[in-house]
């Protein structure tokens, strides 16, 4: 069965995924109503392994629910993490591969290098691939309800495409 997807602004993204996202905001902050989370990592990997489901992605039911979607160029993988001791949701965007050319060194990144400026995300060069990743981690005490993971994914991809915008140019100008 082939899965709808939303053309403007996210691309393979399932419909049913896409629904939830553009759903009106709760209007009860207690935790037994639709969509509600309650914080803890047994109910984020549970509305992981949904999601999953949703885009079948297939996943085995004793491993971590890793959650793939792309939003136009970029791809981010989701996941939950319970290093250190502090579950949080980890959201990595993988930017589009860049040539050679397109390598920023370090020395001339913007300020929004390492931790962006505003956000909590950290900016990469993954050699091996040849792109830039950003890697957002958040608690899950800040994810209240389904719609607030949806927007944490696609807030992640936006502030990953605007740092490669701002490092682009910014490199495009020599000093």
């Amino acid at each position: 069965m082939k899965q709808q997807t939303h053309s403007t602004s996210a691309k393979h993204v399932p419909a049913a995924l896409l629904r939830l996202v553009k759903a009106p905001a709760m209007q009860t902050d207690t935790p037994d109503h639709a969509g509600a989370l309650d914080g803890s990592v047994a109910g984020m990997r549970r509305f992981l392994y949904e999601l999953v489901e949703m885009t079948a992605q297939g996943a085995a039911s004793d491993a971590t629910p890793l959650l793939e979607l792309q939003f136009g160029d970029v791809l981010t993988v989701t996941s939950l993490s319970t290093a250190h001791g502090a579950a949080c949701l980890e959201v990595t965007a993988f930017l589009p591969r860049q040539q050679q050319a397109g390598y920023f060194p370090q020395s001339s990144l913007p300020a929004a290098a390492g931790p962006a400026a505003g956000s909590d995300c950290e900016f990469l060069w993954h050699a091996d691939e040849g792109r830039y990743v950003a890697v957002r981690k958040i608690a899950l005490a800040d994810l209240p309800d389904e719609r607030s993971v949806m927007d944490a994914i696609m807030d992640t991809s936006d502030l990953a495409v605007m740092w490669l915008v701002a490092a682009s140019a910014e490199n495009s100008h020599p000093r």
